[in-house]
């Protein structure tokens, strides 16, 4: 069976970026990235394409199943680095997404009552800003 996981970004969204010399590597990577199948996409991949509002709708999905597995899976820089991608996603991604940011609240929720939860001041930032936008 055929699904979105065996289909590229720009297969799904019907746009094909041209290949040209790129200035930076992560507009390589981002171009890249979008040429593949959606599960063979690297987790520093995913995460890259979290940052830069790429292919949402479709990474999602893969984003939380990793999550889920290891909320503070380190993708490329340090532990949690997915997770702050994730949660420092714009609310109006957030917005059109909402079941999907309940259910990654509720997998935070349940990690700080943990004695093992330690996260830096960036990532508490930016994790209480992402639960204000549930808190509604």
């Amino acid at each position: 069976m055929n699904t979105y996981l065996d289909n590229t970004i720009e297969t799904l969204e019907n746009k094909i970026w041209e290949y040209k010399k790129f200035p930076t590597i992560l507009i390589e990577t981002c171009h890249n990235a979008r040429k593949k199948k959606i599960k063979d996409l690297s987790l520093n991949e995913l995460r890259t394409l979290l940052t830069q509002d790429i292919g949402i709708p479709y990474i999602l999905p893969s984003v939380m199943e990793v999550l889920e597995k290891d909320l503070m899976t380190d993708t490329r820089f340090y532990p949690g680095d997915l997770l702050l991608a994730a949660v420092s996603m714009p609310e109006t991604t957030w917005q059109g997404n909402m079941e999907t940011g309940l259910r990654l609240k509720g997998m935070i929720v349940e990690a700080q009552k943990g004695a093992d939860w330690k996260v830096n001041g960036k990532m508490q930032d930016a994790i209480a800003k992402f639960e204000q936008l549930f808190a509604k």
